[in-house]
């Protein structure tokens, strides 16, 4: 009897946080207030170089992301690595606007990127300076910033890896030993 108990009291607390989860997850997914829009005819120079970057298909300034500090939300641009979720690391750059908060995203390297910028908190001439200013680091900086993260996280997955191997033969040998 306890044990149903139990389980009804696990699903109902899976269920609540379920919902809280997915509720969550919408509603940040809508508040962000992001348009996308026609790239700016004078950022064609520095889109091409962005398009020519080896690495990295997504870039966000302005946004505050949960756990990280509200101050530095317009000092840094994220960049996201193509194809690896949780590989994004930060770009020192100027403040450039007190209130912009724009996203480039492209869907792999040498694509074209989409620019999506909160239109109602800053102006068109906010997102050009900025992405004008922060192109050079971005394209000098970013590609070393991923491949030194991914170097990184291949060589701590390759560890787990051998660490979980080592402790799967040490309990085969200690099962072994009592035959």
């Amino acid at each position: 009897m306890k044990s149903r108990r139990a389980l009804v009291v696990l699903i109902a607390v899976a269920s609540i946080a379920g919902s809280l989860g997915v509720t969550t997850w919408l509603a940040v997914g809508m508040v962000t207030g992001l348009s996308t829009i026609d790239p700016p005819t004078e950022l064609a120079n520095e889109l091409a170089l962005l398009q020519a970057m080896p690495a990295g298909c997504e870039l966000e300034y302005g946004r505050n992301h949960v756990r990280r500090s509200q101050a530095d939300i317009h000092e840094t641009v994220w960049i996201k690595a193509c194809g690896e979720r949780w590989l994004a690391e930060r770009i020192a750059v100027p403040r450039v606007g007190e209130s912009l908060h724009f996203q480039l995203s492209r869907d792999g390297v040498g694509e074209p990127w989409t620019v999506q910028v909160d239109t109602e908190s800053a102006p068109r001439s906010d997102l050009i300076a900025a992405i004008r200013t922060f192109t050079p680091r971005i394209v000098e900086v970013g590609p070393k910033l991923l491949s030194t993260a991914a170097a990184e996280m291949a060589q701590a997955r390759a560890q787990r890896e051998a660490e979980e191997r080592a402790a799967a033969g040490a309990r085969d040998e200690n099962a072994n030993s009592y035959r």
